[in-house]
Order: structure tokens, then sequence, then C-alpha cells
């Protein structure tokens, strides 16, 4: 049994024990039990009577009704001492889950083994070899090499509290890599917008409005480039100030909502 928040990898690593396991050579099936019903258990049946060994994963086990959950564990007790193994997944503490009526008491004691696995910001020295193997599997997919992150997003990343976990970077590296064109690593200009914003307290890239005021020891920019980053500053805080709310901030603006949409697009790219 394989406990932790949703996106934390779990179903990765019930892969990585029927790889690991001597059912390697035999199917993997994943039932997603938020969208199961009794004919899901009867397809399961058809599969656990043949010889060949197979593993069974059920990924949120927690979301199948009490009834169908004991008709799984019928099955499963019936073909345990078979060539088939079973795993399953759950979302938060089973004691509650039981306790409210959620999960089968004696479905949970079935599973012998207890793993449960932390939310990412509790193991973040799983981000990099994530981000490698990501990006390895792109360039065997689209023959196009990302040497990884530039020290700048990497420090980035191990600061932020992905509460998405490894799914919400999966995400956050799919929306990166659909905007490469020809550069050789992930820069902080790749980052979305939306992640930008999240992250400002973290990024050292981040402008503070003491930024913007014309001292004696910085360097001057362009003013083109001074009034882009102005409004990019400006334009970011008052989003955050009105929770993203385009008409809100439009409105606190003096602006339409289309001009305000326009303005933010311009800024995103």
């Amino acid at each position: 049994m394989l406990v932790g928040e949703s996106g934390t990898g779990k179903d990765l690593i019930a892969e990585a024990i029927h790889h690991a396991s001597t059912r390697a050579a035999g199917n993997f099936t994943t039932l997603f039990c938020q969208r199961a019903d009794r004919a899901m258990i009867e397809r399961l049946k058809k599969q656990l009577q043949k010889a060949e060994p197979s593993t069974i994963f059920c990924e949120r086990i927690e979301y199948l009704p009490l009834d169908l959950q004991q008709e799984y564990l019928t099955l499963a007790e019936e073909y345990k001492q078979s060539s088939h193994q079973f795993i399953a997944s759950i979302g938060s503490d089973p004691i509650d889950l039981i306790a409210t009526g959620k999960l089968h008491k004696e479905l949970y004691y079935f599973f012998a083994l207890t793993i449960i696995v932390p939310p990412l910001h509790t193991r973040r020295e799983d981000i990099k070899p994530f981000v490698d193997d990501y990006l390895r599997r792109y360039s065997n997919r689209f023959r196009r090499t990302v040497s990884g992150l530039s020290t700048e997003v990497e420090q980035l990343f191990m600061e932020y509290d992905w509460p998405g976990n490894l799914k919400e970077l999966e995400i956050l590296l799919d929306d990166i890599m659909s905007m490469v064109t020809n550069e050789d690593e992930i820069t902080y200009e790749l980052l979305p917008l939306h992640f930008k914003w999240k992250t400002q307290t973290y990024s050292s890239s981040s402008k503070s409005a003491d930024y913007f005021v014309v001292q004696q020891e910085k360097e001057l920019l362009p003013l083109d480039d001074y009034l882009r980053e102005a409004e990019e500053y400006y334009l970011n805080k008052v989003m955050e100030k009105y929770n993203h709310n385009i008409t809100q901030a439009s409105a606190a603006l003096g602006m339409s909502r289309q001009n305000l949409q326009y303005r933010l697009r311009k800024i995103r790219k």
C-alpha cells in the first residue's frame, strides 16, 4: 500500500516495484478507482483467471465504493497465492480513511507492507534526478537536447515548496519545453509567468520596488528596458493584490479588461 499526497509519484513507485519483481515480463495494469464501476471488477476477474503473471495497481483505492472494495478484496484474497501481485495507493492517512468509512478495514490489512511517499518539499534531492530523466526522455522523443537547468532556475526549484508535488513539476516542464527553440538549458526567461508570480518570494530575479529607483551606484538601463521592467513589476503586483482577477485589476488600473489582457500577454512573451 502506497500512501501519499496527490502528485507524489506513487504510480512511478508502483511501476518500479513491478519492474523489479518476478512479474516484470508480465502486464502492469492500472485500475483508476475514481472512475470505477462493477464492470471493472468483472474485467479484473477475467484477467486474474489467466495464468501469466501480472501486477494490478489500484490507484486511489479509497475512491472505490465500499461494496466494490469488498468485491476487490475477495478477488485479491483468492489470487494472492497466484502469479499476480497487488499494489494500491491512497491519498491520506489510512486510519482516517477507515474511520470516515472511505476505506475497507480488511482491505487495508490485506496489504502486508505500507510505504509512505512523502511530499516533494521534504525530499528536494529528488527534483534534479526527475528533471534529468524528463529531459532525457524529451531528447529521445524529439531529438532535441537540453542539458539541464541554469544555476538560477535550479536554485529556484530547490527553494520552491511544490504544493502539487512531482505532478506540478512535470506539468511545469511540459510548459517550459513547449517554449524551447534553440536554448541549451532551461533559464529563468523560459519559466511561465504564472510560475514566476508564485515564486517571486524565492527568486533572486524578482524585482523589489527599490530596484526602479535611480541610484548613483547602479548602472542605468535604456529607457525602453526600464519602462518594460517597471510595467511588468507593477502589473504583477496589481494582479497579486487582486488574486489574478482580471475584472477587479483592470478596474483598479482604470483600463479595459481587453487592454490589461493584451499587456499581460505582452510581458509573458
